[in-house]
């Protein structure tokens, strides 16, 4: 079930790399959500970690998720045994 980025398939001819990363983002993004069980966008939105006007910005989403999964691993060091 972990998350699987690669460049295992090189582009089409007349593909741009670009395609291939927003494909890559996508996925994590898919796999996020079915992890969390609702959308990832729209969940760093309600916890103003991303503003609404920056949800198709990928660098703001990475650093939104970021910022998530730090926090989340601070709830987890600091949680009681």
């Amino acid at each position: 079930m972990g998350l699987f980025l690669s460049r295992a398939f090189p582009p089409v001819a007349g593909q741009s790399i670009r395609w291939e990363e927003q494909d890559d983002f996508g996925r994590l993004l898919d796999e996020m959500d079915e992890i969390l069980g609702e959308p990832t966008i729209a969940l760093l939105i309600r916890l103003r970690w991303l503003a609404r006007d920056r949800q198709k910005d990928h660098a703001a989403v990475v650093h939104g998720l970021c910022r998530f999964v730090g926090h989340v691993l601070a709830m987890t060091r600091n949680a009681r045994p």
